[in-house]
């Protein structure tokens, strides 16, 4: 009888976890560590998020490539055309040449400023929309807070949640698509 129950937990511990990713945590512990950076990386919302800043950056560094490949060209043919201008031509494009150029960087200044600001309010956004899972976990284990591991100098594996946040993170939220903004 006792081989039969030692071998329906141990089925229970490797097939249940697949079966039941929702199983109510099984300890008690006021004091719980997360990897929130691991949280971030390893769950699809996280890893959307993530995505989605590193593509918008990529395409702001195009457009500044291309743009300034734009600038170069522009700038050549000026300097081409000098001889056939007349000094005061010359200037003048010169001149209008240079107020776009400065416009340009300007304006693209003002994208990565932007952009910087929106990457910026990821991590918060981020945070609140798991605080819910994070906190039903600290409910089931009885927790009165969580400390990020990079913050604790020792603590027993078993309150380390960060695997279990990323599964039901990515079970209830999965990649946060359907979040609405607030």
């Amino acid at each position: 009888m006792r081989a039969v129950r030692f071998f329906l937990v141990i089925c229970a511990l490797l097939f249940g976890g697949a079966a039941n990713a929702q199983a109510p945590l099984q300890f008690q512990s006021p004091v719980l560590i997360a990897d929130l950076q691991q949280i971030y990386l390893r769950s699809a919302f996280g890893v959307r998020l993530e995505q989605e800043r590193a593509a918008a950056w990529a395409t702001l560094d195009e457009e500044n490539a291309r743009i300034g490949k734009e600038l170069e060209a522009e700038e050549l043919r000026l300097t081409t055309e000098r001889a056939s201008l007349s000094p005061e031509e010359f200037r003048d494009k010169a001149d209008a040449f240079d107020a776009k150029a400065r416009e340009t960087r300007q304006i693209q200044r003002e994208k990565a400023i932007a952009l910087q600001q929106q990457s910026d309010k990821i991590p918060a956004e981020f945070i609140a929309a798991i605080s819910p899972i994070m906190e039903g976990i600290m409910r089931e284990t009885g927790a009165l807070v969580v400390l990020d591991k990079r913050n604790s100098l020792w603590s027993a594996n078993v309150v380390d949640i960060t695997d279990e946040a990323v599964r039901r993170i990515d079970a209830q939220i999965g990649d946060g698509q359907d979040l609405v903004a607030e």
